[in-house]
């Protein structure tokens, strides 16, 4: 015989309730570290108040410091995070961190992070988010900067728009936000940025390029904090030297293109080393101050195409540079190593440097040319290219060949006789082209 013993109904509940919380505890799982991997994604909370967000496809990771980003080592932050319900969520005690789990890439829709400042209001954030309280970062040139080219009813010179460089129409990038905003918070991307290589001293490219690397302070309007946070995070920001305080004038703003007809004028030449003195005399015996001397295109050859020998203005430059360094005047030669955006060469490879360059580039020097033919002598002029009489023109704007008065589109044609046999590669180089 069998004895069978029957439990309680209640008991079956009970057991049934625990069964249950234990289920959902497996599926709550928990993290006592500021340090959250989670498949692709890698949440570190630096501080409890800044967090960095990083997606990798391959869940490489970086931990070497970038050229903007230097601190990586960290107190340890106190954070509660749990899985349930296909999400992350990561709390500090002063933001907590959403992230849908096996989402992807950060977006909208899969990350947030929420916060409240000391009234109470709460205050959210999501990849993508336009902050319009921002103040405003720093724009990339201020070439070209006039009213017209500020936005709508503002007159913040720190955000122009339909902002190009003279000369080459090509549209600078509007001023990105900065750290401070009366909307409490700061993003920055450290995507793009090289990693530091220890090994070489120096940087190189990520290994990873699709990647996310970011960071967001919140600090309601804590601007102190923000800034020294900053600070900790890409390293202390040293003084600049007294005399970058003072004074500057520039000067040589003009390019100038060895043996070109225009180098050849008279007034043109008087722009040379002998007048860059006299100027600073001038200056000096007037008692107009003055620390810095900024010498622009002119002083190298080639212009726009950039280059690092001296252009012949100058045929002393040490002696220059002495003299100025004697009076307490500082020299600063603008660096032009080629158009922005462009597929064109790096500097002119008829440069002297153009070797040294290049091979620190990794690229391989220029073939040879097998045929050259200059054009500059072959042209002829028209302000109607469907009427007669063309006449010759030197290269150069028409308002200086005798058309000063004319205002419109002009016509330029040249004819040439070319050998029979021609290499495989043939190129038309017509310099710069003025856009008016």
């Amino acid at each position: 015989m069998f004895a069978t013993r029957h439990t309680p109904l209640h008991a079956l509940r009970w057991l049934g309730i625990g069964l249950l919380g234990g289920w959902l505890g497996s599926c709550a799982k928990p993290h006592n570290s500021p340090v959250i991997v989670v498949g692709n994604a890698r949440f570190e909370f630096l501080t409890p108040a800044l967090v960095r967000m990083e997606y990798s496809p391959s869940a490489g990771f970086v931990d070497a410091p970038t050229a903007v980003v230097q601190k990586r080592d960290w107190p340890a932050v106190r954070v509660e995070a749990t899985e349930k319900d296909g999400w992350l969520t990561a709390a500090s005690g002063v933001v907590t961190l959403r992230y849908r789990l096996g989402s992807g890439p950060f977006t909208a829709a899969n990350l947030e992070v929420r916060w409240s400042d000391p009234a109470g209001a709460a205050h959210a954030w999501h990849p993508g988010d336009r902050d319009p309280l921002n103040l405003g970062g720093l724009t990339y040139s201020l070439d070209n900067v006039s009213e017209a080219n500020l936005p709508a009813g503002q007159s913040d010179l720190a955000s122009p728009v339909n902002d190009a460089i003279p000369g080459i129409d090509l549209k600078l990038p509007e001023a990105k936000p900065g750290l401070l905003s009366r909307s409490g918070y700061a993003f920055i991307d450290d995507s793009p940025t090289p990693v530091w290589s220890a090994e070489k001293a120096w940087i190189e490219p990520r290994p990873q390029p699709t990647g996310q690397d970011w960071y967001l302070f919140t600090y309601n309007r804590d601007y102190r904090k923000v800034l020294a946070e900053y600070a900790q995070l890409c390293g202390p920001i040293p003084m600049i030297p007294r005399w970058v305080l003072g004074p500057w004038i520039t000067d040589f703003n003009f390019e100038y293109f060895p043996d070109s007809a225009e180098s050849r004028r008279p007034d043109f030449q008087r722009y040379n080393q002998q007048y860059l003195e006299d100027e600073v005399s001038r200056l000096r015996q007037s008692q107009i101050p003055f620390d810095a001397l900024i010498l622009d295109f002119a002083w190298h050859n080639y212009g726009w195409e950039g280059g690092y020998d001296w252009s012949p203005l100058i045929p002393h430059s040490q002696e220059l540079m002495d003299r100025l360094h004697g009076q307490g005047i500082k020299l600063s030669l603008n660096d032009h190593p080629g158009y922005i955006n462009t597929e064109q060469s790096i500097l002119s490879f008829d440069d002297s440097h153009a070797p040294e360059v290049l091979k620190v580039l990794g690229r391989p020097p220029p073939p040879s040319p097998k045929f050259d033919l200059d054009l500059s002598a072959l042209w002829s002029f028209r302000t109607d290219h469907e009427a007669g009489g063309w006449k010759p023109i030197r290269v150069g704007p028409w308002q200086e060949r005798g058309y000063g008065g004319y205002r419109g589109v002009g016509w330029y044609r040249a004819s040439a006789q070319l050998p029979s046999k021609l290499p495989d590669a043939l190129y038309l180089y017509l310099g710069e082209v003025a856009k008016t």
